[in-house]
């Protein structure tokens, strides 16, 4: 069974030093490639649907774009705190939704 209660996504604020984030980040880290891509895919869809241009920084290659660890997603457009806030509790439940459907049938990505 899936565990992707025990995952957490961080809404992180801008920073002002030019070496760290200029926007606000959404930041999980897993050690389930079910649960990554569940992640991934919710953040990506909700954050497009919303015009604010997500990017996620990663060196891996496309294909493994989904591997356990730390995932971070810069959101590259201006948002306000609270709607920012409020995208999060929905990304939430569709990464657990999606989760729930990989361990439903059994599914692990490749």
């Amino acid at each position: 069974m899936i565990k992707i209660d025990d995952v957490k996504l961080n809404l992180l604020e801008p920073k002002e030093h030019p070496e760290r984030n200029k926007n606000f980040m959404l930041v999980f880290a897993s050690d389930n490639k079910n649960i990554c891509m569940a992640f991934n895919w919710a953040i990506e869809s909700i954050l497009k649907r919303e015009g604010l241009s997500p990017y996620h920084h990663t060196e891996k290659e496309l294909v493994k774009q989904h591997e356990p660890g730390l995932h971070e997603w810069e959101i590259r457009e201006e948002g306000r705190k609270e709607h920012l806030e409020k995208l999060v509790a929905e990304i939430e439940e569709r990464a657990k939704e999606t989760a729930d459907i990989f361990d439903h049938f059994g599914a692990e990505i490749e």
